[in-house]
């Protein structure tokens, strides 16, 4: 099941319930002024959840990546032209993005090389974007 919900002004309760949808696998959430998503135990919830858009938000905090960290399926991830500027070591614990292969961070504000040091440890990522 794909859901687009791109170009809206979602809140974080409307995207918590959506967990309730247990056949999602496909999320995107494009251009809704979000500026955090649930937390990590809201997001855990997301059992079947494969893929999520989250481009041209207002992401800025570690919270968001940490969040992500916990769907326990989640392979590929968009989180392009948002105000992120690294990846949490938070990130890289035991359980934490299993699965991810693929992790879009291109125009956000990553400064430095070792901001994104933390990736080298998540075993399956094959794609990490960062322009």
């Amino acid at each position: 099941l794909t859901l687009d919900l791109s170009y809206n002004a979602l809140s974080i309760d409307s995207i918590s319930h959506l967990s309730a949808l247990p056949l999602l696998q496909t999320l995107d959430v494009t251009y809704n002024m979000l500026t955090l998503l649930p937390t990590p135990m809201e997001m855990e919830k997301f059992s079947n959840l494969k893929t999520i858009k989250a481009a041209n938000n207002g992401f800025e905090s570690d919270a968001v990546l940490i969040s992500l960290s916990t769907c326990p399926k989640l392979s590929s991830i968009d989180l392009s032209y948002n105000y992120l500027q690294r990846i949490p070591k938070d990130v890289i614990e035991e359980g934490c993005f299993t699965y991810l292969t693929t992790l879009d961070l291109s125009h956000n504000y990553v400064s430095e090389e070792e901001e994104l040091l933390p990736a080298v440890l998540l075993t399956r990522l094959t794609r990490l974007l960062v322009f």
